[in-house]
């Protein structure tokens, strides 16, 4: 239901804003009330991290994290969190490792990171992808000021219904769901047009083996899985599904063609969420239609 006070879409934006510059402290790890993540010149020390493999049923996700006490000024205090398990299931594990001095927690976090990916952290910028690795999956780190949906008297109560219903974040959720994609997966990490295009490139080369009947399992898998970590499906406890007949392939282009309409409207809607003016007025202005 649509409601004056936007109050869903409010807490919600402000919750994935905050995850998209990986500030927020994972409740799971316990010390969300008495830590933060801690930050650099390089930016916070926060990644989640994507593993799919089809042929051995992969569909992992792992989360490291480097908190420091918030009374750290007075007393030295860090943990590195490391949460993983298998997508879209409650299957998992966690584990904190407790420091005193910040040199040994960033040494254990770079480390982690390493084993994990095949890469060093100060070179997370040039990510590059290993096979049988994890990868990154790319945030954005941007303006996480809390904005909410304001309302005044310039647009018409119809018209202002209208464009709620539009930029509706539950009906963007259920769409999603529809797809068996990962939500939260998708929101809190990169949510982009340059993601979904590569994810594009990688059906046309499905597509091409399909046309010409090179259907090799290793390299239908091998592209399965490099799609499967550019867009994170939500499985279960089931094996990913390899792409390889033209069914299967039209119901993913449809889909990312889904996925570009919703990165917009998302998209839309953080940036009217952060400016102190009416949000409402803002995302009518940016459909460039006149309505009455």
């Amino acid at each position: 239901p649509i409601s004056d006070s936007g109050s869903y879409e409010n807490e919600y934006i402000s919750e994935i804003s905050k995850k998209r510059a990986h500030l927020v402290v994972d409740p799971d790890s316990g010390l969300d009330r008495i830590a933060h993540v801690y930050q650099d010149q390089n930016g916070p020390y926060s990644v989640n991290l994507i593993k799919v493999n089809i042929a051995l049923n992969k569909n992992s996700y792992y989360k490291i994290q480097l908190l420091e006490s918030n009374e750290a000024k007075k007393k030295h205090q860090y943990w590195v969190y490391k949460a993983w398990g298998r997508i879209g299931t409650d299957i998992g594990k966690s584990i904190k490792k407790h420091f005193e001095w910040k040199s040994d927690a960033i040494k254990h976090f770079c480390e982690v990171f390493l084993d994990r990916t095949g890469n060093e952290w100060k070179n997370k910028n040039e990510f590059k992808k290993r096979p049988g690795d994890y990868h990154i999956v790319e945030t954005h780190y941007g303006n996480t000021e809390n904005g909410v949906f304001t309302f005044d008297n310039q647009l018409p109560n119809p018209i202002r219904d209208l464009i709620l219903m539009i930029f509706n974040i539950g009906r963007i959720e259920n769409q999603m769901k529809e797809f068996n994609l990962d939500f939260k997966k998708m929101l809190s990490g990169d949510f982009s047009k340059d993601r979904i295009c590569k994810a594009y490139s990688v059906l046309d080369e499905i597509s091409n083996m399909i046309e010409t009947n090179e259907k090799s399992c290793t390299k239908m898998s091998g592209a399965s899985n490099r799609f499967y970590s550019l867009i994170p499906h939500d499985f279960g406890t089931d094996t990913p599904i390899i792409i390889k007949d033209k069914k299967l392939l039209q119901e993913k282009l449809e889909m990312l063609d889904s996925l570009l309409h919703m990165e917009v409207a998302f998209e839309t809607i953080l940036d009217a969420h952060k400016e102190n003016e009416d949000n409402i007025k803002r995302l009518y202005d940016r459909l460039d239609a006149n309505i009455e």
